[in-house]
């Protein structure tokens, strides 16, 4: 009887202390941001019963990264397995590359017969507005290959103002990236990208070459929205043991 009681009072206090603890709480507002990934149809990220993870264009702009691979870095449970700056594979929360999903503007990109260059992408990292991360199974919205998570990338759409960036380093390392977009108020949009990079690596088979171009375009239409998208990539690297 006495262990009872004890623990009657005991939680009494607890109760009796929760409403002055919440009293003092402000309620937190968090930012609205829309997210295409995690559903079929555009949804508030807050709203969003799956674990998503949003890279916006401010924080990429912040972030010691250049090519969509570094980025993909520090999204949480990404790991990004790099045999040169040219290539890598991608893992979400143990799940191999077979067993993911990469989109590009929620246009599919991985290949149906190996997922070993999801990431050998044609968008340069200058042309990304966000990156949209969803970890965990998603096939029931994606397919098979959606085992493990999604990864999308949003590229701007025009209206964004030129770019240009020169870089070049030790062992023959050298980038240069060009970019830029115009709109119209009425929607029709422009938007260019292109990087030259290369190396002649620190040591045997790190060495690469690689050239990315991506163009979007879109006008309003009687029927809706018409929009196209191209993308072309050539890679040349070395083979690390």
């Amino acid at each position: 009887m006495s262990i009872r009681r004890a623990f009657a009072l005991v939680m009494l206090g607890v109760a009796s202390g929760s409403p002055s603890a919440s009293a003092q709480e402000r309620p937190v507002r968090l930012d609205t941001l829309r997210v295409e990934v995690g559903s079929r149809i555009s949804s508030r990220l807050p709203a969003l019963t799956r674990s998503v993870q949003l890279l916006t264009q401010d924080e990429i702009a912040a972030l010691p990264v250049r090519t969509v691979s570094e980025l993909l870095e520090w999204a949480t449970g990404v790991d990004v397995l790099s045999r040169s700056p040219a290539q890598s594979d991608l893992s979400i929360r143990g799940a191999g590359f077979e067993q993911l999903l990469v989109l590009v503007n929620g246009v599919r990109m991985s290949d149906p017969q190996t997922g070993h260059f999801d990431l050998n992408l044609a968008v340069p990292l200058s042309q990304v507005e966000r990156v949209e991360v969803l970890r965990g199974p998603a096939s029931a919205l994606y397919g098979a290959d959606a085992v493990g998570g999604v990864v999308n990338i949003v590229t701007r759409q025009g209206g964004s103002p030129f770019q240009a960036t020169l870089e070049g380093g030790s062992w023959g390392t050298g980038r240069l990236s060009l970019g830029g977009g115009v709109g119209t108020a009425e929607g029709t949009n422009l938007q260019v990208g292109g990087e030259l990079s290369r190396s002649d690596g620190h040591r045997a088979g790190t060495d690469f070459e690689a050239a990315l171009l991506h163009v979007t375009a879109g006008a309003p239409v009687a029927a809706g929205r018409l929009s196209a998208e191209l993308g072309v990539s050539h890679r040349d690297f070395g083979a690390q043991d």
